[in-house]
């Protein structure tokens, strides 16, 4: 049995995580900006 399967389901899982939580940081701080500066 290979664990090499499981070992790349979680590179990918942690990786779409590790992108949310990018985008959804990058998207409040983009807002936050935008208050900042009035638009």
């Amino acid at each position: 049995m290979s664990i090499v399967p499981f070992v790349i389901f979680g590179i990918v899982v942690v990786a779409a995580i590790i992108i949310w939580i990018d985008d959804a940081a990058i998207h409040r701080v983009t807002h936050h900006d935008d208050l900042m500066h009035g638009h």
